[in-house]
């Protein structure tokens, strides 16, 4: 232990600067090396003294107040981010007071980075306790149609937690798939610059056959456990495939379903398959495989989200 020479409070060996009034440690001998007891004595006399009078000059400035955190809880330092524990009014690593300066700013709980066509990072949102709003109303996002003027928001709770929302935005919030994810009638996906829906046979519409019991065309006429359709306006979709093996690739130049036209997606990009449910997975792909947000999704670092034509990174620091 280090007995502070200046207000007298111990601290422990590895505190660079004093818990109860920030001088420096590292030059003070430690309490075990004792002074000349007539030293000593004068030593904690001004010490104790100079805590029981008040200062002799008014305009000495007042020293910073100790956390006012509950009893046995711990801040986090606004300078190191070291732990302060209750009652300490200085932080022992950095000497910093435990209450920040009244014009200091927060560090950013998270941020959000706009990726580049070239792979490079660009511009970064900061995120503070609260919620942030992005769109086409924002001059960042005014350039990308695709975007809607009120698109998502981002919400960041107490404890640091990151949360997107969609706004009932037209073109939605897709993430991209970082392992498997089961699907659901209606979800929406996006591989390369293509997007698609899949839909049950059970919540298609019902095909009757005519008087003749001829059947119309476009009728599944075989088992199949799901259909995937790729959309091309909000009311239509070019192409339909039906899913009958239990395992079917997409890919530019191998699968089952091919897109050689479309070329950001992968030779064999990702794959639906039925094992205890549809499935989709992305096959280690370049671009990856984003599927549709339909509720709030906690967000973690890594994520990448895909909002209009814009990829976005998110940034949650340790």
């Amino acid at each position: 232990m280090i007995n502070c020479r200046k207000c007298g409070r111990p601290n422990e060996d590895h505190y660079r600067f004093c818990l109860g009034c920030g001088a420096r440690l590292d030059q003070q001998k430690p309490a075990t090396t004792r002074l000349d007891p007539a030293a000593e004595e004068q030593t904690r006399s001004v010490s104790l003294s100079s805590l029981s009078r008040p200062p002799s000059n008014p305009a000495t400035p007042k020293p910073p107040e100790a956390s006012s955190a509950p009893a046995g809880a711990e801040i986090s330092c606004w300078q190191c981010g070291a732990a302060i524990k209750s009652g300490n009014a200085f932080c022992g690593k950095c000497g910093s007071s435990a209450e920040p300066p009244a014009d200091h700013k927060p560090a950013p709980k998270a941020e959000l980075v706009l990726i580049r066509a070239d792979g490079s990072e660009g511009h970064r949102i900061h995120l503070y306790p609260g919620e942030q709003l992005i769109g086409r109303s924002d001059s960042l996002f005014r350039d990308d149609p695709f975007i809607s003027p009120r698109h998502a928001r981002f919400v960041v709770s107490a404890s640091g937690q990151l949360t997107v929302h969609d706004l009932d935005s037209l073109n939605g919030v897709f993430i991209r798939l970082r392992e498997p994810a089961a699907l659901s009638h209606g979800d929406q996906l996006r591989v390369g610059l293509e997007l698609m829906e899949f839909q049950t046979p059970d919540r298609l519409p019902t095909l009757d056959a005519s008087r003749d019991q001829t059947l119309p065309l476009g009728s599944p006429n075989v088992p199949c456990w799901g259909r995937l359709s790729r959309v091309v306006s909000p009311t239509a979709c070019s192409h339909a495939f039906l899913l009958t093996r239990d395992e079917v690739k997409i890919g530019r130049d191998r699968g089952d379903i091919v897109f050689n036209n479309d070329a950001f997606v992968s030779g064999t990009h990702a794959r639906l398959y039925n094992k205890g449910g549809p499935h989709v997975e992305d096959l280690n792909s370049s671009n990856g495989t984003y599927i549709r947000l339909q509720a709030p999704r906690a967000l973690d670092h890594g994520d990448m989200l895909l909002v209009g034509q814009q990829i976005i990174l998110v940034v949650i620091p340790a």
